[in-house]
């Protein structure tokens, strides 16, 4: 089974929402991690440029790595970046750009909002972290409705637990073992 996610990217001042879904390996030993070393090359080369900007680096980076574990079963003679080898391109697969507004597919484990600053002056990450939210309501086959029915304005992010709410150095120290 996968541990799908959806993260969403956010600006305290600015109202800018990015948000993406994560198939899998979404738990927070692994995106917190990722996340602190996104900050960290963004910052380092001079490209904090605000929600966008880091949810579509998060989401190449995540692709990255799993095209990469892929080559990595490839011969010496095939080209990593000939389509033709692979029998199925994961990578391609598992990663979104999702439409905040349609809220979250229902299936999620996880759910991350993740505050990213619109230059690099303003370094303050922080995160929140659930895993207790509701997923919105859907019928199943036999016709029975599940599901929390959200009101106007509501998403899972306004109505989660935050099992965590800080910066990012703080959610580093409670989901990693060093």
């Amino acid at each position: 089974m996968s541990t799908r996610t959806q993260l969403r990217f956010v600006h305290p001042d600015r109202g800018t929402v990015a948000q993406i879904y994560n198939h899998s390996d979404g738990y927070p030993d692994s995106i917190i991690p990722e996340l602190a070393e996104l900050r960290e090359v963004l910052e380092e080369q001079g490209w904090v440029r605000g929600p966008n900007y880091a949810a579509a680096q998060f989401m190449f980076l995540r692709k990255l790595g799993s095209m990469s574990w892929k080559a990595g079963e490839l011969e010496d003679d095939e080209d990593p970046f000939d389509m033709e080898n692979y029998d199925r391109a994961y990578f391609l697969g598992g990663h979104g750009v999702e439409n905040p507004a349609d809220n979250i597919h229902g299936d999620e484990e996880y759910i991350y909002e993740v505050t990213v600053p619109h230059s690099r002056d303003d370094t303050e990450w922080s995160v929140k972290v659930s895993r207790d939210f509701p997923e919105p309501e859907w019928e199943t086959r036999s016709g029975e409705t599940r599901g929390y029915a959200f009101e106007e304005g509501e998403d899972a992010w306004t109505e989660a637990t935050w099992d965590y709410e800080g910066d990012l150095e703080g959610a580093l120290d409670k989901y990693t073992e060093e």
